[in-house]
């Protein structure tokens, strides 16, 4: 009898085990688990032509892929930029992910050698990414490519080999205002990191406006300089500072920081006012002379260092937005 009881029980389990069997794949297939592969996408900026004047300097204002079937949104990485052009390297990245890949866009961006704000709200061929996918590893790196005039290219990066196209697409011109440009979120919050600058203009000629200049350096008590780390607004390098007989045309620089030794060592960090120098550099290549302008720095170890822009006699005084005494390092 017991064993007759046994026999019952486990063909009672073996029932519940395949029903809940045929569920799992039941479910499986109706959320299309078969079809969820590791995908991540960049966005990058493509001037179309290795000689072109302009870099195609882009800001994304938003980036969305979505996916219908599961009403699923995939953003900008928490960690991305927002700001590319075609002569870096700073690339704009999805977060990545284990999910259904997308089928859909949308994109909105300013192009600041244009001075147009773009639109791009598309469906994307779901199923040729997919057969890219499965070929690839179950694996998808999808890349945006954004050409002059609203020109926009998407791409699937297949292992060891070319880049596939996938589709070409027509963003098409909208309205936009400069809040759209100076403000960023983060922690749920919203910042303005250009407060002082008041049109688009402004904000485009931060950017794109290169002039010729120097960096010079004063140390008390005859220091000596070790080195120069200096970004534009686009957090691109500018290099070859510490070289003052090299004079080429350079991005106005947003901050930099200089490392220097008396008795030990020392560096500082000084970050400039974006509409000061803008201003500054503006008014400085208005004066007719073929001598470039100069940013010079006294650097002191016990006081924060003092910054001026001059160029032909003409001196203006550039604060610093953070200032702070210099950092003495232990080694």
């Amino acid at each position: 009898m017991k064993k007759t009881i046994l026999d019952y029980i486990n063909l009672f389990l073996l029932a519940i085990l395949l029903v809940l069997t045929l569920l799992y794949f039941a479910t499986f297939i109706q959320n299309k688990g078969g079809e969820k592969v590791l995908w991540t996408a960049i966005i990058e900026s493509n001037s179309g032509n290795s000689s072109a004047e302009k870099s195609n300097t882009i800001k994304i204002i938003d980036a969305h892929f979505f996916n219908s079937f599961n009403n699923s949104e995939f953003n900008l990485d928490n960690e991305s930029g927002t700001m590319t052009n075609s002569n870096n390297q700073n690339k704009i990245y999805f977060e990545s992910n284990a999910d259904l890949l997308p089928d859909s866009l949308q994109l909105k961006y300013f192009s600041i050698d244009e001075r147009k704000f773009y639109l791009l709200n598309t469906p994307i061929p779901y199923d040729k990414i997919l057969n890219f996918a499965k070929n690839n590893k179950r694996f998808a790196k999808l890349y945006i490519e954004i050409f002059p005039k609203g020109k926009i290219i998407l791409t699937f990066d297949q292992a060891n080999s070319e880049r596939n196209q996938i589709s070409v697409f027509r963003a098409k011109e909208v309205q936009g205002n400069l809040d759209l440009l100076v403000f960023r979120k983060s922690l749920g919050e919203m910042h303005n990191d250009y407060k002082d600058i008041l049109n688009i203009t402004d904000f485009s000629d931060l950017f794109q406006n290169q002039y010729q200049w120097i960096c010079t350096i004063k140390i008390e008590k005859e220091g000596q300089l070790q080195r120069i780390f200096a970004y534009s607004f686009d957090d691109e390098s500018i290099d070859d500072l510490e070289e003052e007989t090299k004079i080429v045309r350079r991005n106005i620089p947003k901050t930099l920081r200089i490392d220097w030794e008396n008795t030990q060592k020392y560096g500082v960090d000084y970050t400039f006012s974006p509409n000061e120098i803008l201003s500054a550099f503006r008014k400085l290549d208005e004066i007719k002379s073929s001598e470039p302008i100069e940013i010079s720095f006294q650097l002191f170890e016990k006081k924060a260092p003092e910054c001026k822009l001059s160029k032909n006699g003409q001196t203006i005084i550039l604060k610093n937005l953070y200032p702070n005494l210099p950092i003495a390092y232990v080694d």
